[in-house]
């Protein structure tokens, strides 16, 4: 069975009438009020273990009205929050949510800003200047670095990341390389389109090349599993 994508109308007809049960219906609209009535079904784990409610994506300075309700509405009720985040998000977007009293988990990709456009088809201004002013705010920020082999992880690539966090050392709670999967190929099967980029799961020896590299800049970084 072959799905036409372009005349999904997200209608959910096909999972109904499906035979094999091939087809799911996996996401759905909520509000921020429906999100956080699940939320609290879990309040009594996140007041015993310090846990909290975490906004991630996609990227949730696109929904900003809507990440926005939903951090209102945790530190209403008293559940710690953080977001997870790219920072290509407007400056204002940052300074609601840090007012909120957010943690930030805060993706830093490249510092040349060419290889990042090349890489990512976006500027790093945006992301490296609201990274600064949160610092600057003095939030709880953990600062994470994907790696992908063959992409951003050269020894000029590390050296640049390294160089920017020597310099911002203590500004940031730490920094946490977060290694390539292979998960997204799949995802990108069963929406029928194909895969940006293709790369079995890093490997022990990438990981520990990337984190000696770290080290030999006097960086410390923790390696995501």
């Amino acid at each position: 069975m072959a799905i036409d994508r372009k005349k999904c109308v997200l209608c959910g007809k096909c999972t109904e009438i499906c035979l094999n049960d091939a087809n799911e219906l996996i996401g759905k609209e909520m509000t921020a009020s429906q999100v956080m009535a699940e939320v609290m079904k879990d309040k009594i784990f996140y007041e015993t273990s310090g846990g909290g409610l975490t906004v991630t994506g996609g990227e949730p300075s696109c929904q900003a009205a809507f990440s926005l309700e939903l951090l209102t509405l945790a530190k209403d009720a008293g559940i710690s929050s953080a977001i997870e985040t790219c920072g290509i998000g407007a400056r204002d977007f940052y300074e609601k949510a840090a007012d909120l009293g957010a943690s930030f988990l805060y993706d830093v990709k490249c510092i040349n800003p060419v290889r990042h456009r090349i890489l990512t088809g976006a500027d790093n201004a945006q992301i490296l200047s609201n990274l600064c002013y949160l610092m600057d705010r003095g939030m709880d920020l953990i600062i994470r670095l994907p790696m992908i082999p063959g992409c951003n992880d050269s020894d000029a690539d590390i050296a640049a990341l390294a160089a920017f966090l020597q310099e911002h050392k203590c500004r940031y709670r730490y920094a946490q390389i977060m290694p390539y999967h292979a998960l997204g190929t799949g995802k990108s099967e069963k929406l029928g389109v194909s895969a940006a980029f293709v790369h079995d799961n890093a490997t022990d020896a990438e990981k520990n090349r990337w984190q000696s590299l770290f080290a030999s800049y006097g960086i410390d970084v923790k390696v995501s599993q």
